[in-house]
């Protein structure tokens, strides 16, 4: 009967701890990498130091619900590290507790002080592997003083704990290490788990500095509110740099005959001023539309022609070439014949309206010098047309 019961206990506690074990996942390690968005130069820095006291206690081994402790507080080191943007400080990780395969002391200095490097750290985190024994706090902030107290410049002491199993007196520690550091000195700890008098005597920890503040793990999930805590503790100023400098101003486009065309698109240089010309740089008499296979002036095409009469009044030693085009459409030879027939037609009314038919003359070219596409409605628009061409 009693190996029956016994039996049964340890059925149950197997389960238990089976349970128990079922309901840690491990904690989230995502980082906002403070790295990529600060660049080392301009960044001012809060702290010229700083230590990490790291709870490898047996308590830390219980879960809080969710995580195992331990693993919720090494997170918190791991992720603090790798958000933080490159600066110059001194660092150290000093742990507490222990398993006896990881340490033997109560308190060691696992690295440090030194130079921060974002590599080093986390090559000593990889060797916390597994928590035990007391939760010996004295003697670890003790160790921290000693550790803190040759450093110049102001120090961030981070404490990371559960609060379980602390006595009132490492708190006259921070009051006495305070005393002598004054304002170089900004304590911070980050309660693992919810236990409360854990986290009241966490929060004594942090205001004995009277700088520095109390927060936990859970307050610090996520990358944003992990950099925000960075920031904080690490930051005191961030000087962006300055925007790039404007794109020098383009080399000035010459338009020799200054008709708004460059001269590298300009197919018809030397037009004269005043003159209308089309996307080419080309003096085109727009919109002056024949009717079908027919070149008389019609009274709709005045303003475009005597537009073209000022111009030619206005540049008096200027001689020019009317120039008739057409589409593709219809047979060549036809078409070579109407465009000198359009051509004879403006230059006509050109001499009657005062211009000396000797600055004038006129010329077919059918549909041999298109400018646009006469596979398209709009192409074959452009290509019928009147040219007047400068003569030097």
């Amino acid at each position: 009967m009693q190996r029956k019961s016994l039996f049964f206990a340890a059925a149950a506690l197997l389960s238990l701890l089976a349970m128990a074990c079922a309901t840690t996942v491990p904690p989230d390690m995502t980082v906002r990498d403070l790295a990529r968005e600060y660049q080392a130069d301009r960044v001012k820095p809060k702290v010229d130091n700083f230590l990490v006291v790291l709870d490898s206690s047996a308590s830390m081994e219980d879960s809080d619900g969710t995580h195992v402790k331990f693993d919720t507080a090494k997170a918190v080191v791991y992720r603090m590290n790798n958000t933080l943007p490159p600066m110059d400080m001194t660092a150290g990780l000093r742990t507490l507790g222990h398993d006896l395969s990881v340490a033997r002391q109560p308190t060691v200095l696992a690295w440090g002080m030194t130079a921060y490097e974002r590599a080093a750290l986390t090559e000593a985190m990889n060797k916390q592997t597994m928590p035990g024994g007391n939760t010996l706090m004295l003697q670890a902030l003790q160790a921290a003083a000693e550790d803190i107290k040759p450093l110049s410049g102001k120090t961030a002491l981070i404490i990371i704990s559960d609060g379980i199993g602390i006595d009132p007196r490492p708190v006259a520690v921070i009051d006495g290490l305070k005393q002598e550091l004054g304002d170089r000195l900004c304590v911070y700890t980050v309660l693992v788990g919810n236990n409360p008098s854990g986290a009241a005597l966490m929060q004594r920890l942090a205001g004995a500095a009277a700088c520095g503040f109390a927060t936990t793990a859970d307050e610090l999930a996520g990358p944003d509110r992990m950099a925000d805590f960075v920031k904080r503790v690490f930051v005191a100023d961030y000087v962006p740099p300055p925007p790039p400098a404007p794109a020098p101003a383009p080399a000035a486009d010459p338009d020799s005959d200054g008709d708004g065309v460059p001269d590298r698109l300009d197919r018809c240089p030397g037009t004269p001023k005043g003159a209308r010309v089309n996307a080419q740089g080309c003096w085109v008499l727009a919109d002056l539309n024949f009717d079908t296979n027919k070149a008389e002036i019609k009274p709709n095409m005045m303003s475009v022609l005597n537009e073209a009469v000022t111009v030619l009044q206005q540049n008096p030693t200027l001689r020019i070439e009317v120039q008739g085009h057409t589409d593709s459409v219809g047979a060549a030879a036809y078409n070579q014949q109407l465009s000198e027939r359009r051509a004879d037609a403006v230059k006509n009314h050109f001499v009657q309206n005062g211009i000396a038919a000797s600055r004038v003359t006129a010329k077919g070219y059918g549909e041999e010098k298109p400018i646009a596409d006469n596979a398209t409605a709009q192409g074959r628009a452009q290509n019928r047309r009147v040219q007047l061409q400068p003569i030097q």
